[in-house]
């Protein structure tokens, strides 16, 4: 009855506004709206290179369109709907693996073009108009002000931002998923890096996972440590966020996705993340569409990223995202980030035609509460690897006049060596007379690499050393919006291709010395004595992030696993020595993004060397071994040949060599080893008939 009512409503504004027989809009006019859509938005022609049909009910509701350029383009497959559902000029549309937020939006799409066509509902003149203008080539921009996107970050809720969420083995990583709901929050949060420290704890109880707890009031987030996008590398920081805000909304964690109550949401902010006391949660039901658009433009234009949700017709599954930006188009699009890594970000529209109630909310007026911001002042110290800086004043405001602040990176630690650092500007704004000072160094007695005014966005750069000093100085007069930049400390490459060894007897480990290992490396290692019946690994120590990183080892020969190791020996309990029968041996070292550690170190022996020839020699004695003074040899030639002896160190390099012309019979030798350096010796005897190898060891 209210599905009626509503009808009966919308029926009389589109009586009132003028209406258009509508029709479905077939293929080829639906490629031609989104070539033009995408022209009008890239300024130059893009070729479609897949199209897909999205259907419902057996009929066309929607296409998509990927562009080999890069990016897509969505339009209706009904034309008394507006004809651009969203755009964007760069990723790709998949119908497989989508976001839940873009799930759930391309949901209450469909539903209201199907609503349109249940009903058989006429186009309005201006959206006939739209699409008259669309397909025609004209211009839908407005001529006005863009917005946007605001939020730097394009996170995910997958391995490895879910690392202190509940452990789960049906979970990416071993992990429940963050879930949406507290991965657009921590989104948000971001943008404003804000808390410095949260207020209070909570604690709930999961039966498959026991007590989930966070205590908000006892941490320190570390804005400083976070990155824009996708971290290879497990970032601690951003997996802290994402499982505080995930507690604070109580998430309903899930090894196959997590879910919580979009409702839920302004009081956790403001109870444990200190944000303002006007956050709200706002149902679309009631609203007019252009009442609700405005409401979300006007968070953008006052620079307020907007959590929105919306929830599948018959289902209580919130799918949450943020809306930070829009463009100057006819209908407006606004730019969602859908928190899967920047997948399927982009413009879409918000717009409601016919009447149809939809699912959608938002949480508005998300800023952050008393003593924001917190500006920047005195010295300030970096020890992260990566992250991101800013002048201190966020993303609204201006920074103070009268600023002096430094900030001295300063990653290198007794566990990472670091070669340099690089730095990239996200934003840059400065008003006259206030200046940012860089130095390849630890202070201003350093190279300055840069001083930098103005508002153009300064180029990257690579130091050439390990520190990096930043000055900014702002005068009295002026100010602006300040600067965010990005920092990156490069490490050495430890572990690259494939090593070789072919030395009797070495020493060698992961790559990385006495610092920690890299993450998601991969390289192998070969170990090929000549002559060799035997090698056996001996590990000096072994401490690597449990099943995660591991070092296999194999026969190279047959090709059969000897062994595989993982996790943390103790020093006085090594893994087990591994001996390869064939005298061959071949390591796989694999690392992922998460946990790294010492690595390993191993030491090998070749034992057992070298075979009799049964055509070389009837006898061999060499004694005493190990030798210290003199290395007594006798063996026995039973056919006339030519035979030579000889005595190689770990090296390869001769200390002993003879030769035996036409020899046959009983041959002694006492070989003075004294002077010789201690270590393993080869002994070979090589004839006609065959090679003949022995190892002595010399002490």
């Amino acid at each position: 009855m209210k599905r009626l009512h509503t009808y009966l409503l919308s029926l009389l504004v589109l009586i009132a506004a003028g209406s258009v027989r509508a029709k479905e809009v077939p293929l080829n006019k639906a490629k031609q709206a989104a070539e033009n859509q995408y022209h009008m938005q890239a300024g130059y022609k893009g070729n479609i290179a897949e199209t897909f049909e999205i259907k419902a009910k057996g009929q066309n509701v929607m296409y998509a369109f990927n562009f080999s350029e890069g990016g897509f383009v969505i339009i209706s497959a009904d034309d008394a709907f507006y004809p651009v559902i969203g755009y964007s000029l760069s990723g790709f549309y998949s119908e497989e693996n989508q976001p839940e937020g873009f799930r759930g939006m391309m949901a209450d799409y469909r539903d209201q073009i199907l609503y349109l066509k249940d009903l058989s509902i006429e186009a309005t003149e201006e959206i006939a108009q739209i699409w008259t203008d669309l397909l025609s080539g004209q211009t839908l921009k407005r001529g006005g002000k863009a917005v946007g996107p605001l939020l730097p970050s394009q996170w995910n809720q997958d391995d490895p931002y879910n690392y202190y969420c509940p452990a789960d083995p049906a979970g990416p990583g071993g992990h429940v998923y963050v879930g949406c709901v507290a991965t657009s929050m921590s989104q948000i949060m971001y943008y404003w890096r804000w808390p410095l420290q949260g207020e209070g704890s909570y604690t709930y109880y999961m039966p498959q996972y026991g007590y989930i707890s966070a205590n908000f009031g006892e941490t320190q987030y570390n804005w400083n440590g976070m990155v824009y996008t996708s971290p290879v590398a497990l970032n601690l920081p951003i997996a802290l966020i994402g499982f505080h805000t995930g507690v604070s909304v109580h998430m309903d964690y899930s090894p196959t996705g997590s879910g919580a109550q979009s409702a839920n949401v302004p009081d956790a902010a403001i109870n444990y993340f200190r944000y303002n006391s006007q956050i709200q949660y706002l149902q679309r039901i009631g609203y007019t569409s252009s009442v609700w658009e405005n409401m979300v433009k006007e968070q953008m234009d006052n620079g307020y990223p907007v959590y929105y949700s919306g929830l599948e017709a018959g289902s209580n599954a919130g799918h949450a995202f943020v809306v930070d930006g829009y463009d100057d188009q006819t209908p407006r699009n606004f730019h969602f980030n859908f928190g899967w890594d920047g997948y399927m970000d982009g413009y879409y529209t918000l717009a409601n035609a016919g009447g149809f109630s939809t699912q959608q909310t938002m949480v508005r007026n998300f800023f952050p509460g008393t003593g924001y911001p917190y500006y920047s002042s005195a010295f300030t110290e970096i020890k992260d690897l990566v992250g991101t800086i800013e002048d201190g004043s966020g993303p609204v405001a201006d920074y103070l006049n009268n600023t002096d602040a430094k900030w001295l990176f300063n990653p290198q630690t007794e566990f990472d060596s670091v070669t340099n650092i690089t730095i990239s500007f996200y934003r840059f704004d400065l008003g006259t007379g206030d200046t940012l000072y860089i130095y390849d160094g630890e202070d201003e007695n350093s190279l300055l690499i840069g001083k930098y005014t103005g508002n153009n966005l300064p180029a990257a750069f690579t130091s050439s050393r390990n520190k990096v000093m930043i000055h900014f100085v702002s005068d009295g007069s002026v100010t602006s919006q300040g600067w965010l930049l990005n920092f990156k400390a490069n490490l050495p490459v430890y572990c690259t291709g494939q090593k070789i060894f072919t030395q009797y007897d070495t020493t060698f480990d992961d790559g990385s010395g006495r610092f920690y290992y890299n993450n998601n490396t991969s390289c192998t290692f070969k170990i090929v004595p000549p002559y060799a019946s035997s090698v056996t690994v001996y590990f000096d120590y072994f401490d690597t992030e449990p099943e995660n990183d591991w070092l296999k080892i194999y026969d190279l020969s047959t090709q059969q696993l000897l062994a595989t190791y993982t996790g943390s020996y103790p020093a006085s309990s090594p893994p087990a020595p591994v001996t390869s029968p064939s005298g061959q041996v071949y390591m796989i070292w694999k690392t992922n993004s998460g946990i790294n550690a010492d690595g390993w170190q191993l030491h090998y022996e070749t034992l057992n060397i070298g075979i009799e020839s049964q055509g070389l020699l009837a006898e061999c004695h060499v004694w005493p071994n190990p030798a210290s003074e003199l290395l007594h040899l006798s063996f026995v030639v039973e056919k006339q040949q030519y035979i030579n002896v000889q005595l190689f160190n770990a090296t390869g390099s001769v200390v002993f060599s003879k030769d035996l012309k036409s020899f046959s019979g009983k041959y002694e030798e006492q070989i003075q080893v004294d002077k010789l350096a201690k270590g393993i010796y080869i002994l070979k005897i090589t004839g006609e008939k065959g090679i003949y190898n022995k190892k002595v060891v010399i002490q």
